[in-house]
């Protein structure tokens, strides 16, 4: 249920709305909009990086994962909301208006991510090793389910209220914000905390057990080598994956000529096949191994890709022929 509620922020703020509003209405179509949503998604990142061993610290001596995933959860739902009344660059100015929302869009960033970090924690302990890669599956495909629903409502909004481009977005803003908060109560109910405090909990400096476990970590890397080279392919994917996602909106917009509509209507059938995907993968991940699975799927992705920059190429060519003389 947490997946089905963040999806509001994943999927209507950082992939589709929130960039083109800001590019849009808080620096007013200004040329370095598209530089301002990459600082501010990659600062916001960074911190989350740096802070994520002393969180993860405290998370395990207090036994506190739940605490932090609600405590985020909630901050992140409020200042999503918060979005929606952010000043306008033609009303307070552009760098009044870029100052606030940067006040307000980095910490709800933060607070998902850590949310998602925290979150990931608790596989362990609601799933069997052998049915592990099933229930993450099932949690993605709880996280498109949600994003369905969410696409549906706003194409229906948008059609019942008129709300044409990224000057009408305040309201789904809220509603990203509103629904965030009430899908997540369930798990608020019903997530249990297996994890026991430790004893010397109260004796422990949070901040010295991070700093030890990281060096610890690092200086015995090498001797896992099928973790040092998992964590060097997740950073190499995790890139070109964080690109498309905080850059969808805007690439469907300048690159592809996309309105408002066409894009909520193009992310539900992207949002089908996906949800498909997760399905599917739930009932092969754990027969043909993890690995393979990836690989198959890495595949496709750097293929989809390719055919998009294609595609984008194209486009330029038969807008411009000038520009491209054979």
């Amino acid at each position: 249920m947490f997946d089905l509620a963040n999806q509001s922020f994943t999927l209507l703020i950082n992939t589709l709305l929130f960039s083109l509003f800001l590019k849009e209405v808080i620096v007013g179509g200004h040329q370095d909009g598209d530089l301002a949503w990459s600082l501010m998604g990659s600062v916001s990142l960074a911190i989350v990086a740096l802070t994520a061993p002393i969180i993860g610290a405290l998370a395990d001596v207090y036994a506190a994962k739940k605490r932090i995933l609600i405590t985020t959860g909630i901050c992140c739902a409020v200042l999503t909301a918060c979005l929606a009344f952010l000043p306008a660059s033609a009303s307070v100015g552009i760098r009044t208006a870029l100052t606030v929302a940067v006040l307000v869009y980095v910490p709800a960033n933060i607070c998902f991510n850590v949310g998602e970090n925290i979150l990931a924690s608790f596989l362990p302990e609601i799933s069997r090793r052998e049915t592990m890669g099933r229930i993450s599956a099932i949690g993605w495909t709880m996280g498109y389910v949600g994003a369905l629903i969410l696409l549906v409502s706003v194409v229906i909004a948008s059609l019942i209220f008129g709300l044409d481009g990224p000057k009408d977005f305040r309201p789904i803003l809220f509603f990203a914000g509103a629904w965030f908060a009430l899908m997540m109560t369930p798990t608020a109910l019903f997530l249990p905390e297996k994890k026991q405090r430790a004893k010397n909990a109260g004796q422990v400096s949070v901040v010295k057990e991070a700093v030890r476990c990281t060096v610890k970590t690092v200086r015995e890397v090498s001797s896992f080598r099928d973790l040092s080279g998992l964590l060097i392919a997740f950073l190499v994917y995790a890139m070109g994956m964080q690109v498309v996602i905080f850059f969808a909106g805007v690439i469907a917009q300048d690159d592809f000529g996309f309105d408002t509509l066409k894009i909520l209507v193009f992310s539900a059938v992207v949002t089908l096949a996906a949800g498909a995907g997760a399905i599917s993968t739930s009932f092969i991940q754990d027969r043909i191994g993890h690995k393979t699975t990836l690989t198959a799927f890495l595949v496709i992705w750097t293929v989809t890709c390719l055919g998009l920059t294609l595609i984008t190429h194209l486009r330029s060519i038969s807008a411009n022929p000038e520009s491209f003389p054979v």
